[in-house]
């Protein structure tokens, strides 16, 4: 195996720049011959590909941000087979994947060269287009990743839990129409939607815990119009996925999602926050990835 790294300096609010040469020197003990690139934005992917392309394993090395990025430029590239070190800040498809996050043996996963054809989303809006590994959300945590993206100054799960908070007392909810499979239709004012592939988002919240990551179909939380006491009460039990015994949340499972609006809506997948978007479609593309895992 000889293997492309593509680092995200900007990872983990740039922690990850401090640290290339050490992640340089780990990955020298497990491979003899690598190559690597670093990329300060997305658009410089795109510039290497055809160096990318003489490689069969491209490994990311950053957050669930730069994985999707790094798929969203090469799956265009074929008989390609993806990994990940982990040095994001929430680091939510290696808890799917059960990729652990230390270097050391994420390297070692990445040596053994054991991998699963996982599922990828797809997402379509009147604005743009993207493919997503872990998880989409509209709604509140949608609001919550915006916010927490726009923190630089604090580094890891605390700019997470600043902006929750934030956006607790700031989020507006918005009548949406939503139809999944043809066979859930419902309008409603929701308090979030999470479309999983994998189980967690945030870094610590199962929204969708059972997702599974190659079973060719997403698992859907709906959380209907909730009050601001309700919502502490209840994070404890989304933390742990027992969220499903709460009244006004229902789980479904479904491969293709269609959600709409008159309001601008906000949204991420796998952590990326673009502009808002009145209309919604998800759909999934079964076993078309090649990912490492233990």
């Amino acid at each position: 195996m000889k293997p492309i790294f593509i680092f995200n300096p900007n990872a983990a609010n740039g922690k990850l720049k401090r640290k290339i040469n050490y992640v340089l020197s780990e990955i020298q003990n497990y491979f003899n011959e690598f190559n690597y690139i670093i990329t300060n934005n997305e658009n410089e992917i795109d510039k290497h590909l055809n160096l990318i392309d003489q490689y069969n394993t491209i490994i990311g090395v950053g957050g669930d941000g730069t994985i999707n990025t790094i798929i969203n430029h090469s799956l265009k590239l074929n008989n390609k087979t993806y990994g990940i070190i982990p040095f994001g800040s929430g680091n939510d498809l290696i808890y799917t994947l059960n990729i652990p996050k230390s270097i050391k043996k994420s390297l070692q996963i990445i040596k053994n060269n054991r991998f699963l054809n996982i599922d990828l989303g797809y997402l379509k809006t009147e604005t743009f287009s993207k493919y997503f590994l872990n998880a989409i959300g509209i709604g509140f945590d949608a609001m919550v990743a915006y916010k927490t993206n726009k923190i630089k100054f604090i580094d890891g799960q605390l700019k997470y839990y600043l902006s929750l908070i934030y956006c607790l007392f700031k989020y507006k909810y918005h009548l949406i129409k939503i139809n999944i499979d043809e066979k859930y239709n419902n309008t409603l004012n929701p308090f979030l939607i999470t479309i999983g592939n994998g189980k967690r988002t945030g870094g610590a919240f199962l929204l969708t815990p059972d997702a599974k990551i190659d079973d060719a179909t997403f698992q859907v939380c709906l959380v209907d119009q909730v009050s601001i006491p309700f919502i502490i009460k209840s994070i404890s039990k989304v933390i742990k996925g027992t969220h499903n015994t709460i009244e006004q949340v229902n789980l479904i499972h479904g491969k293709k999602i269609k959600i709409s609006s008159q309001d601008n809506l906000y949204i991420h997948f796998d952590g990326e926050t673009p502009k808002q978007v009145k209309d919604i479609e998800i759909t999934i593309l079964p076993k078309r990835i090649k990912f490492i895992i233990p």
